[in-house]
């Protein structure tokens, strides 16, 4: 069914509906509800609507809910017509299965470690999320295709930090949205009507300013101040040493005595240094994104002073007698409501910035790795160095053979290395050639000075 707000005059328009409302958002699903005095013949159960404005189309989606009530006498019919984000819930058990076997052995890699790579930016999610769906996307005509499909565009994204996943499930698509989302709070999320899902950051969303008399109203406006990010600490303990604390902060200027500092912690038994210069990393990118003020609020106005939709737009009131911040705020428009038998729309400002949980370095347990590590002190980039550990703790030093060279315990500080740098290679999926010390018993040839050599 095609409702054409254009060719619908007022008085039909309220013939054929007692309620017409159409909820975008920039974060989730967007719905149109609808109510009737009477059922139209074409209401039904997962029936295709598109409803048109401005010669394109605003909505697309299928009707996902129907309701009837009695009133003190009075029939009321009610329908809710939901875009193609209710896939990401109730996506054919068909659809998630063929997606499993493919990941499943596509190059023979576990489902876990090809989720990973995934994950890895915005624009490894849009090669691997492309969803075929029938009636649920139409041309710019306003015709629904049979046989569309759902994509991303990224074109307009930041890079995308990579999520905390687990080995031992399969995540859904709308899974794959919220832990990005999470861990990149800079996204917001536009479904067009044909198909394509732009990830837009915040960053690199228009700017549109609204004279103040050209609107209705403006609600409770105010910069979200609990949200302000004064930098990140990154604090990792090394259970290795009896509790010794590695910590870096970010900015290098920042006080520790801000409160406005977003704290990350880590327990590990292996090279905290490298760990939490991982982790800081990470959490460098989150406070890129989240160092954004964000402004609360709604913004009442007419539905034919916007020629295309607000949503995922920047705002900013201009006009005699605004308060001067409202001029250069650059609020994010996360939610439209369309009452078009009121003639309003509502803009919802503001965006919550979650904290994500930081991805750790994962380190294979070996005989001779066990708990190594411990160099380093945290003073790179900055960074403090806490110790909780007793000055009477014993240490255990490596004594080398005495007819070799003494330099064992260099032999078997530099193999850890490389094989840290060779666990971060394979972490960037890339294949790092291994390395063996020589072995002073085989490999070592006893010169005239008594040393050792190849």
């Amino acid at each position: 069914m095609k409702i054409d707000l254009d060719t619908l005059p007022s008085a039909e328009l309220r013939g054929l509906f007692t309620a017409l409302r159409l909820d975008e958002s920039a974060e989730g699903a967007s719905t149109l509800c609808m109510e009737f005095t009477a059922a139209p013949d074409w209401l039904a159960y997962m029936e295709p609507i598109v409803l048109m404005r401005g010669g394109k189309p605003l909505f697309c989606g299928r009707v996902t809910e129907l309701s009837s009530a009695n009133e003190a006498g009075a029939l009321r019919f009610s329908a809710v017509a939901t875009n193609y984000w209710y896939l990401f819930e109730h996506l054919p058990a068909a659809v998630q299965l063929s997606q499993l076997k493919e990941d499943a052995v596509v190059e023979s890699k576990m489902l876990s470690r090809r989720l990973s790579n995934s994950l890895k930016s915005w624009q490894s999610v849009a090669q691997d999320i492309r969803i075929s769906v029938a009636d649920w996307t139409c041309t710019q005509d306003g015709e629904t295709q049979g046989a569309g499909e759902v994509h991303l565009d990224v074109t307009s994204a930041l890079y995308g930090m990579t999520p905390t996943v687990s080995s031992n499930r399969i995540f859904s698509t709308r899974e794959i949205f919220t832990m990005m989302e999470e861990a990149n709070p800079d996204a917001v999320f536009l479904a067009q009507p044909d198909g394509t899902l732009r990830v837009i950051s915040i960053e690199n969303c228009p700017t549109l300013d609204l004279p103040i008399d050209r609107l209705a109203a403006c609600s409770d406006i105010a910069p979200m101040r609990d949200q302000d990010i004064d930098g990140v600490c990154v604090a990792v303990t090394y259970l290795g040493e009896g509790g010794k604390t590695y910590c870096a902060l970010w900015p290098e200027n920042v006080s520790m005595d801000s409160a406005n500092i977003v704290f990350f912690t880590a327990e590990v038994t292996q090279n905290p240094s490298n760990q939490v210069n991982h982790m800081l990393e990470q959490a460098k990118g989150w406070y890129r994104a989240a160092n954004t003020r964000q402004w609360s609020g709604s913004i009442s106005a007419y539905p034919e002073d916007f020629e295309e939709s607000p949503l995922g737009k920047r705002v900013n009131v201009t006009g005699y007698g605004v308060p001067e911040e409202w001029t250069f705020m650059q609020a994010i428009v996360t939610a439209v409501t369309w009452d078009f038998l009121a003639g309003r729309v509502e803009l919802s400002l503001g965006k919550t910035m979650t904290p994500p949980t930081l991805h750790e370095l994962e380190y294979e347990t070996s005989s001779g790795s066990s708990g190594g590590g411990g160099g380093g002190g945290g003073g790179w980039g900055g960074g403090y160095a806490t110790e909780s550990e007793t000055e009477s703790e014993s240490e255990t030093q490596s004594v080398a053979p005495e007819r070799f060279c003494g330099c064992a315990e260099n032999w078997k500080s530099l193999t850890e290395y490389l094989e840290l740098v060779a666990k971060m290679f394979d972490y960037l999926d890339y294949t790092f050639p291994r390395w063996t010390p020589p072995n002073p018993e085989t490999d070592m040839t006893e010169g005239n000075s008594g040393e050792y050599w190849n």
